[in-house]
């Protein structure tokens, strides 16, 4: 494998990460707010592990797949909501009158 370069002419730390290193970054990860800020540091920061800066830049991607997912199945959803409400609510209140 050809040596990876940094923007300094440092070679990139490519050394394999432990299961330690592992554990604490995805501790880190977990934390909400600072886990998101943490991956982008870790994905765009050169000091950073090859390993981990590429694990980080796969799971901001993942995130933002899943985020526009979910933004799609919240409009289809509030879409089928307004569309329906007047249905729903009428149908509500024949359950009402029924008793």
């Amino acid at each position: 494998m050809e040596d990876v370069q940094q923007a300094y002419g440092r070679p990139a730390d490519t050394s394999v990460m432990s299961i330690k290193d592992w554990v604490i970054t995805l501790i880190i990860t977990a934390i909400p707010l600072v886990g998101i800020v943490m991956l982008f540091v870790w994905a765009f920061g050169s000091d950073t592990n090859l390993n981990k800066r590429n694990w980080s830049k796969a799971a901001l991607i993942i995130a933002a797949i899943v985020a526009v997912l979910y933004f799609i199945v919240f409009v289809v959803f509030m879409s089928l909501i307004f569309s329906g409400g007047s249905e729903i609510t009428q149908g509500l209140k024949e359950l009402e009158n029924m008793n």
